[in-house]
């Protein structure tokens, strides 16, 4: 029986939901491991034992797996929102179609389906999200006073690291994230005792909104466009963050 701390050789042979890579152990056990690849070969470590499967942690990629690819943002790793970046997108997107398929058989119960004839790749895999939320991590002094830095939750844990730009983000967003902290509204934020999350909101037309807790009311409403009609909407409700991939949605659910 393997314990924690024990270091093993696994080859990884599928993706499972949410990223983790799959290894498979003598006599059927299984081992799940975070940022491996199908067709990793790896040393690694066990972190967590359970009754149906084992965790672990890469300690060394022995042999990387065809579909393994550097990740964009220097963040990935410790970051709690992205899992697939080091796998190319036509891997990623080929075990979220089995995995969603694997869901509606196992769990729905649809057990006629063979395939996902609806499903479609993303037309963007960077700089495509429209909004991007952001929680206080740490304060900033500078010379002109204080102003709040923002980031992400890490990986694991509640602790909160700054970022100053995310490769999901359109790049309006990023190129608005400096101004908006160091606006007045964002150093008001900051004298706070809990400051707020910034969000930052952009529009079809390529403008760029933010604010500080809720939205404000007193401000225009988003000029949205999905298909060939245009929309109006308000500045803090939901609108998918993929606004190409939207227009793929209604096409899909229309047909």
């Amino acid at each position: 029986m393997l314990e924690p701390g024990q270091v093993i050789t696994v080859t990884i042979d599928d993706l499972a939901f949410g990223g983790d890579g799959v290894g498979r152990l003598d006599k059927g056990a299984v081992v799940f491991v975070p940022f491996s690849a199908p067709g990793d070969v790896l040393e690694v470590e066990i972190t967590e034992q359970k009754k149906s499967y084992m965790r672990g942690r890469i300690t060394q990629i022995l042999t990387a797996g065809a579909d393994r690819t550097e990740p964009l943002c220097r963040h990935f790793g410790r970051c709690g929102g992205c899992s697939y970046q080091h796998i190319s997108y036509p891997a990623e997107f080929s075990a979220k179609q089995k995995q969603l398929l694997d869901i509606m058989q196992r769990i729905g119960g649809f057990r006629d389906l063979t395939s996902l004839d609806f499903s479609f790749p993303a037309p963007e895999i960077y700089g495509y999200r429209n909004k991007l939320r952001l929680e206080p991590s740490e304060p900033v002094r500078e010379d002109h006073g204080i102003y709040m830095a923002y980031g992400y939750c890490l990986k694991d844990s509640q602790d909160f690291f700054t970022v100053k730009e995310c490769p999901l983000a359109m790049p309006v967003i990023n190129q608005t994230l400096g101004k908006a902290i160091r606006s007045p509204w964002g150093r008001q934020n900051a004298k706070k005792p809990v400051p707020a999350p910034v969000t930052l909101r952009a529009s079809a037309d390529g403008t760029c909104h933010y604010y500080f807790g809720r939205a404000p009311v007193n401000v225009s409403w988003l000029k949205e466009k999905i298909g060939d009609q245009e929309i109006s909407v308000p500045l803090g409700s939901f609108w998918q963050v993929n606004s190409k991939v939207a227009d793929q949605l209604l096409k899909t659910v229309a047909s």
